[in-house]
């Protein structure tokens, strides 16, 4: 699985019985496994004609050894400046799909090692003002309801059972016909002092990224730093990003405050050999 990300959520009922929901979100189009589902692709991009119904297929398995019940609702949804998703009620955002979704059951029931494919259709309205204005997006959660696990744990020195209830997250996007300019810029490599990460002290620095182009795009950041005294290279980690168009995104690269003079270079890579973005910045430590 080369991307997973997952936020936690912790509803306490009372001090003996928390109930936990998992929700397991991927930005790739490989399947995402966890210990109750697996989803194949994980996110939905449509286009087609005003006043036309597309459809795509998606599957769901469920790989465990026990019945499991899977509510199905939509959300819309937007990435704050750093990237992380905020959900809102459906149909409420400017940039919302959610509407046109249709065919969708309420629920679905999954026996130990079944698969069902599921149809999700769209239904790009006819008004060109609406389907054609630009890239528009939902979000399909299925949400396990009933048969939770319940593992034991203690909190102090009570006792608790904490049951794991997991919920799949579905990007659905839709591009309108004829939109397929891609442009990602580089808008500032600004430093934004030290910070802690462990027992180390890193220096922050912030990049902002634009999209200003037609449609949803990937990217990978990569940063090298490189001492200009002798050459010495230092390894900064990669970092996946994604924007919708018309929307910016800073992304935080700590690096090792080690004395000398060097010479920062990020690359903003989409995938295209002949749209490789860079820029640079001296440090000075």
């Amino acid at each position: 699985m080369k991307s997973l990300s997952y936020k936690v959520t912790n509803h306490c009922k009372n001090i003996l019985r928390w109930s936990l929901c998992l929700i397991l979100l991927s930005g790739t189009a490989t399947p995402v496994l966890s210990q109750g589902i697996a989803a194949s692709p994980t996110r939905l991009f449509f286009t087609g004609n005003p006043g036309s119904r597309v459809s795509q297929v998606l599957s769901v398995t469920n790989p465990s050894k026990k019945y499991i019940t899977y509510r199905l609702y939509l959300k819309d949804f937007y990435r704050d400046s750093l990237g992380e998703k905020i959900y809102l009620d459906p149909g409420t955002m400017p940039g919302s799909n959610a509407g046109w979704v249709g065919g969708l059951p309420a629920t679905i029931d999954l026996a130990p090692d079944e698969t069902k494919d599921i149809p999700v259709y769209l239904n790009i309205p006819a008004d060109t003002a609406i389907s054609q204005r630009g890239v528009t997006r939902s979000m399909l959660f299925l949400s396990q309801i009933g048969n939770a696990d319940t593992t034991a744990a203690r909190r102090g020195n009570r006792n608790m059972g904490i049951q794991i209830r997991l919920e799949l997250a579905i990007h659905i996007y839709y591009t309108p016909v004829g939109a397929t300019r891609r442009n990602l810029e580089f808008m500032s490599f600004d430093e934004r002092g030290l910070v802690l990460s462990g027992k180390d002290t890193l220096r922050r620095y912030a990049v902002r990224v634009a999209n200003s182009g037609e449609v949803s795009t990937d990217a990978t950041l990569r940063v090298e730093l490189t001492r200009k005294t002798d050459g010495k290279e230092i390894a900064v980690p990669e970092k996946r990003i994604s924007l919708l168009p018309g929307t910016e995104q800073v992304v935080y690269v700590d690096l090792p405050v080690v004395r000398g003079r060097y010479l920062a270079v990020a690359f903003l890579d989409t995938g295209d050999q002949n749209d490789l973005k860079v820029a640079q910045k001296d440090i000075v430590y």
